[in-house]
């Protein structure tokens, strides 16, 4: 077997109106795959999040936050501000590790989000 990529990375959702809205108005993805009270596919370059209803495959709902939705932003603290105005609220302050600033908020199905902006491999040398 060889892995040749991720294709899809799955976030629950409990009220997929409400989820919809959050991805598509708040965060600005476009959608990739009909609406459906079921699932629903957004289009980040080519990566695939994916918001599904775990009830209609007979699992309870629980927000995955242990496991993180890293989004890759040209500049961390503009998009913190501008999800702070949108009523987003953020954890901590926005984190410099001097490879990268990262910032850590959650989506209002409790799913974990990371807003992530990495510095350029020649910057770090």
């Amino acid at each position: 077997m060889m892995i040749t990529g991720v294709d899809v990375v799955t976030l629950p959702a409990s009220d997929m109106a409400r989820a919809a809205a959050f991805y598509r108005d708040i965060l600005g993805l476009q959608t990739s795959s009909p609406p459906s009270d079921r699932n629903l596919e957004f289009a980040i370059g080519a990566q695939t999040p994916c918001l599904m209803r775990l009830e209609v495959l007979g699992m309870p709902f629980q927000p995955a936050a242990s496991v993180m939705l890293s989004l890759a932003v040209a500049d961390v603290d503009q998009a913190v501000a501008d999800l702070l105005a949108k009523g987003l609220p953020f954890a901590q302050p926005v984190m410099d590790t001097g490879v990268c600033k990262m910032a850590f908020g959650h989506d209002p199905e409790g799913n974990a989000l990371m807003l992530h902006r990495r510095y350029a491999a020649e910057s770090l040398n």
